[in-house]
């Protein structure tokens, strides 16, 4: 297992072919990544090693 430092400058993304990113598979999958109670679970289950993105990030 390899694990990164946190301020690692790699990220993980969501990516889908061309035509399917207004899917409601899609925009179900982020609405649910970006619940509060979520990035808590994430935060909470690998002890900060992972770091949720906000919604709104760029």
């Amino acid at each position: 297992i390899l694990l990164e430092e946190d301020n690692s400058p790699y990220v993980n993304i969501i990516a889908t072919r061309k035509g399917d990113e207004n899917s409601e598979k899609i925009k179900k999958l982020l609405e649910v990544l970006h619940r509060e109670d979520v990035q808590k679970w994430i935060e909470d289950k690998w002890g900060g090693s992972v770091k949720p993105v906000a919604a709104d990030a760029k």
